[in-house]
């Protein structure tokens, strides 16, 4: 957990998101991320909204966070998981490994 609770608090800090945008983050846009000349990168993300009709929103990040964000990727025990911010429940051992909810996010920070 300790890779998570940076990463999750420099993007909703740095995004100025929803916690529901930032949890729709991939591993993939982290690893594919570049950092342009004024030191910033973004991704779009689907918005807040019922189903596939939540208009698409850019979200940008600056540099610490995404180091903070590959810092989690390179902590996590699963790998192969497409989420960036994903559950690591004691309690529930079905739902390691599942996107973390915005309730999870909100107890992390």
């Amino acid at each position: 957990m300790r890779g998570i609770i940076p990463a999750l608090i420099y993007a909703l800090a740095d995004s100025g998101a929803r916690t529901s945008e930032i949890l729709r983050l991939t591993a993939i846009d982290v690893r594919g991320a570049r950092v342009n000349r004024v030191g910033s990168w973004s991704v779009e993300v689907r918005r807040k909204g019922r189903g596939r009709h939540g208009s698409m929103v850019t979200l940008r990040f600056t540099s610490p966070t995404l180091s903070a964000m590959r810092e989690c990727l390179k902590t996590r025990q699963d790998p192969g998981a497409t989420a960036l911010f994903v559950s690591h429940t004691n309690t529930r051992p079905g739902s390691r490994g599942q996107p973390l909810s915005a309730i999870g996010a909100w107890r992390v920070v």
